[in-house]
């Protein structure tokens, strides 16, 4: 017996079933975590050795700013990064240490 050859409730339920079984994919994957927040972090590097230091944003930061002696060496320091990291991840990586 063909599937759609059926009483017209048959057709009905068939095309609802399959309009249910295509879209629950699309439903359940289209959703993600919720994201609480940014955090915006600054990359301080030196340019005479290898000293690096992350620290919190400050008003005024931009990439290649000079911000003055290293401690280490007594080279000259800049900001060599500047970007936001989810706050759910800066939580994981707490929970971490």
């Amino acid at each position: 017996m063909d599937l759609f050859t059926g009483t017209r409730n048959q057709k009905l339920f068939y095309a609802i079933f399959s309009l249910i079984i295509a879209i629950y994919p699309v439903v359940m994957f289209s959703r993600s975590k919720p994201v609480i927040g940014y955090k915006t972090v600054t990359v301080v590097n030196c340019y005479g050795c290898d000293h690096r230091e992350v620290r919190d944003f400050q008003k005024g930061d931009y990439i290649f700013k000079k911000l003055g002696a290293c401690d280490a060496c007594n080279s000259e320091q800049y900001i060599s990064a500047v970007y936001s990291i989810p706050m759910s991840k800066v939580k994981e990586k707490e929970e971490e240490f």
